[in-house]
């Protein structure tokens, strides 16, 4: 039941994906599914009170760093779509200290010893990061989404969203693959 709930939280809840696909012309929904699981999962993790949230002038920020899978489907999706109950800046990011202020980071697929800094330089903040590149889960990045069977999957790093100050619900959890890091993060 809690699964089922949780799913429909996750899958239903949100933007009209046809409708909107349509307006961005996409030939593929996999990014713009991509951006609203962004969101949705936002709604299962809590930040500390030092990443800001709690000030209402302060902006969701999510970060994109090295190269932006997205296009502009996420200006498109947040344009008037809260996270958080705020409205959300996106940042296109070429270094690890543009990350400064992030809430939430999406790495692209990337080069094993770029990603490493990365995770070493915010391993100790609040900053929620998400990826789509197979083995970055095992590889300390908090929720890695991957397609299996047609369908958008996670799995969830949970060690390291802790690490990071992070709390992710059971909820989420419980319809995840968890994984722990291969680097004992």
């Amino acid at each position: 039941m809690i699964k089922l709930m949780v799913t429909s939280v996750l899958l239903f809840s949100f933007i009209p994906v046809g409708a909107l696909s349509q307006e961005i012309g996409l030939k593929s929904e996999e990014y713009l599914l991509k951006a609203v699981f962004l969101e949705r999962f936002t709604r299962f993790v809590e930040w500390p009170l030092e990443a800001g949230l709690e000030r209402a002038e302060t902006p969701f920020v999510i970060g994109i760093i090295s190269h932006n899978p997205f296009d502009s489907i996420l200006e498109t999706v947040y344009a008037d779509q809260p996270i958080k109950g705020k409205t959300v800046e996106i940042r296109y990011l070429e270094t690890v200290e543009e990350i400064n202020g992030c809430h939430m980071l999406f790495i692209p697929e990337t080069d094993g010893e770029i990603l490493e800094k990365i995770l070493a330089a915010i391993r100790d903040y609040p900053v929620l990061t998400i990826s789509d590149s197979t083995g970055y889960g095992r590889r300390g990045v908090h929720i890695n989404m991957y397609v299996e069977k047609k369908q958008v999957r996670f799995e969830i790093n949970h060690k390291a969203a802790r690490q990071s100050g992070l709390t992710i619900s059971y909820l989420l959890l419980k319809v995840a693959k968890l994984v722990e890091s291969s680097s004992g993060v």
